[in-house]
């Protein structure tokens, strides 16, 4: 018999044997992902592929790399990002030009969000069918209601329309068939209140697994839940467009209803915490296609190659976690380079008409990055041992189905009363950690500028410092004990990190670096890589004329 770990039996219960036969929702699985797989393979190699200038790819690629250190987004939606801003800039110059779809395409290529010579020539037409029903949607909306259409609505659905296009341009997209076998596994261990409708129910199952399997941003969860109302938007045609604009204030409403639900966060919670899990399992079936069946109903086979996966995955994990603190040290420094130079030193200067505090500008300049940087060594990867916990996990989604320990999904209930005495408490707390460290800098002569800016910037390199060790944790089932030290320092850092989420949200709507690069830079550089594609496809020309 098999030795059962302790996440095994906290999360499948106790048994006294494990069965070897795999459930009916992993074969589906194994099928259907063997089946996305297979259609892309299938794909016709003699169809034309879309191609551009290395050079000017050349050009493009360095200027996204600067650009994804400005905005400090998460890695896996860069793409995403950057058919957003594509989007954006696009319509902004050119309206509802028939050409968006291929200058957006050749932009992602440029900039290395898609393989040179591998995009098939359809997928112009696919996109740029995209982009004229959001439009229509748009010209719909307005017609029916100008307020109703104004430009909060219209950045909306750009948003929406960038969801939909990256879906489209993915060569395989087995993210729904995954949210569908995680709702089939988890649907019956959730419990919620009885005068809770079971269509909700199942709606916010959905959501919180779309969350954790696709690590989705707010607009990512808007389009999933606006394709759960709409399942046929994709293929709409314009009874359907017509339709979804009469009701679109409504619906949007809806979905930030949905999106803020009180059980959404207690879901997602329970489903964070084995989505490593999911995903293991489907880069094992993923890895191997066509023996997806063969490997998951044999035990040790599986065993192997879930191993295999992890190190891959640990491996991929060193690097991006190296990526994104490197990324967000220079982005740091460079703004707070501004910021000395720009602020700090004509305010000393020139309205205080004090000496420059060279100590608090030095402190300001390099703390910030220094701090980023002990962050980012003090986080740790997974041990050996938790592989063995996720072979373990695994294992117990494969080979079994009896009933696994279930959860009560329920709103807090804690009296009004003792919210307002603990949120009280937190607030005291709040004020005397701030407190300490401004009387510190009031003692190094720093004036209320520079404290300010200290300030700012503690708190958003805590909160980056925060989603970088977050990331360190995707790989994480089994966790050591944190030292009592640990909980301490992150009890009274709470704070400092809540204060860097909310500096970071605020920021992310007026950032001076994002505009600068949006409207200044990127406008006009991305029409000279146009000019150069352009002429380096009248040079071919001249040259296939001389053959």
């Amino acid at each position: 018999m098999e030795k059962q770990s302790n996440w095994y039996n906290w999360r499948y219960g106790k048994k006294e044997e494990v069965k070897q036969e795999t459930n009916e929702a992993v074969r589906k699985l194994a099928d259907t992902i063997a089946a996305i797989k297979s259609q892309a393979s299938k794909e016709d190699e003699r169809e034309q592929k879309i191609q551009v200038s290395d050079v000017a790819g050349a050009l493009a690629f360095l200027y996204e790399k600067l650009r994804t250190i400005v905005d400090n987004k998460e890695e896996r939606l860069l793409r995403k990002y950057a058919i957003e801003r594509i989007l954006k800039r696009r319509l902004l110059i050119e309206g509802t030009s028939k050409n968006i779809g291929l200058a957006l395409i050749q932009e992602l290529i440029h900039a290395h969000y898609l393989s040179n010579k591998a995009v098939p020539e359809k997928k112009v037409e696919e996109v740029q069918s995209i982009i004229n029903k959001y439009i229509y949607l748009k010209d719909r909306v307005m017609a029916l209601d100008k307020k109703k259409g104004g430009k909060d609505m219209e950045k909306w659905l750009v948003g929406l329309m960038a969801c939909e296009i990256e879906v489209k341009l993915r060569e395989e997209n087995y993210e729904q068939a995954m949210v569908e076998f995680m709702y089939s596994v988890v649907k019956d261990d959730l419990l919620f209140p009885k005068n809770m409708d079971e269509n909700e129910k199942k709606l916010q199952i959905l959501i919180a697994a779309q969350r954790v399997l696709a690590k989705a941003d707010r607009m990512i969860s808007n389009y999933f839940i606006f394709r759960l109302y709409y399942p046929e938007w994709p293929r709409a045609g314009e009874k359907l467009i017509d339709e979804v604009a009469a009701n679109l204030s409504l619906l949007r409403e809806t979905i930030d209803k949905q999106m803020y639900h009180p059980m959404q966060e207690k879901i997602f919670i329970i489903l964070q915490k084995e989505v490593i899990i999911y995903n293991i399992l489907a880069e094992t079936i993923l890895a191997n296609p066509g023996e997806g069946r063969e490997i998951i109903s044999d035990p040790e086979r599986l065993a192997n190659e879930v191993k295999k996966i992890c190190a891959k995955r640990h491996k991929q994990a060193k690097g991006k976690l190296g990526r994104a603190a490197f990324r967000s040290i220079v982005y740091i420094f460079a703004t707070k380079m501004v910021l000395a130079i720009g602020i700090e030193v004509p305010i000393d200067r020139y309205i205080l008409q004090e000496g420059i505090n060279w100590l608090a500008i030095v402190v300001n300049v390099v703390f910030p990055p220094l701090y980023m940087f002990f962050l980012a060594l003090s986080i740790r990867m997974p041990l050996a041992k938790n592989t063995d916990k996720i072979t373990a996990g695994i294992k117990g989604l494969v080979y079994t189905d009896a009933k696994r320990t279930t959860y009560k999904i329920k709103p807090p209930a804690r009296s009004l009363v003792k919210q307002f005495v603990f949120s009280s408490v937190y607030s005291v707390i709040t004020a005397a950690i701030f407190f300490g460290i401004i009387t510190g800098l009031l003692r190094l002569r720093f004036n209320a500028v520079s404290i300010v800016i200290f300030l700012v910037f503690l708190s958003l390199v805590s909160f980056f410092g925060m989603i970088i060790r977050r990331s360190s944790h995707e790989l994480i089932i089994y966790r050591q004990k944190e030292a009592v030290l640990t909980s301490v320092v992150d009890f009274f850092f709470l704070p400092i990190i809540n204060m860097g989420r909310w500096l970071s949200f605020k920021f992310s709507q007026i950032n001076v670096f994002i505009f600068f690069f949006d409207f200044i830079v990127e406008a006009p550089l991305k029409i000279f890589i146009q000019f150069l594609e352009e002429w380096f496809s009248f040079l071919k020309e001249k040259k296939e004329e001389i053959y």
